[in-house]
């Protein structure tokens, strides 16, 4: 995992150079490098940048996109893996929901 986290910093510092802030795909970068965290048991340190991830899908994307979801999700994660379960629920539900949604309109 601990390669994989460097791999995503080395990604997730060439698509801030390149891109806009406000990219979906610095978004996935830091959902991905947030994810690589949460599996290295790193809630805490993965927080801020599923924050930042979710915050440019959310101006980026429809609220209800398979992306936001994903986003919401992982951000719950990292707070019920900090023990914030009262804040991690509704994000949890959310990311659950638009990924039900999303996958009902992708699959038929």
């Amino acid at each position: 995992m601990v390669e994989a986290e460097k791999r995503l910093r080395v990604v997730l510092a060439g698509r801030r150079k390149a891109l806009p802030p406000t990219s979906p795909d610095i978004a996935w970068a830091l959902a991905n490098l947030g994810e690589a965290l949460i599996g290295q048991r790193r809630a805490k340190d993965a927080e801020p940048l599923l924050r930042e991830a979710l915050a440019i899908e959310q101006k980026a994307l429809p609220e209800d996109s398979y992306e936001v979801g994903t986003a919401s999700g992982l951000l719950g994660e990292a707070l019920a893996g900090q023990k914030r379960f009262k804040d991690a629920e509704p994000l949890i539900l959310r990311g659950a929901n638009n990924l039900l949604a999303s996958s009902r309109t992708t699959l038929f």
